[in-house]
């Protein structure tokens, strides 16, 4: 079984590894997870919205990957 860390690799994702995100994903309800339709992103990019947990706001985070890592591209709470 892999062990998994919280933290995205940092040869693309830099220095925080895309901690923050990780972190407010920790516990979060997954309200909608796909791809990113006719969108221009490395790997066709991952979509994931998410609430974290204990809270009523819905943040969506895009995740772009290709063969040499993946990194987070957007992680912002959508509009109500």
């Amino acid at each position: 079984m892999l062990k998994v860390t919280p933290l995205l690799p940092q040869a693309i994702a830099g220095p925080a590894g895309g901690e923050a995100v990780l972190q407010r994903m920790r516990g979060a309800t997954i309200v909608r997870i796909g791809a990113a339709e006719g969108a221009e992103l490395d790997g066709g990019g991952l979509i994931v919205d998410y609430r974290p947990a204990g809270s009523a706001e819905v943040w969506r985070a895009v995740l772009a990957f290709h063969e040499g890592g993946m990194w987070v591209e957007y992680d912002e709470a959508l509009p109500k």
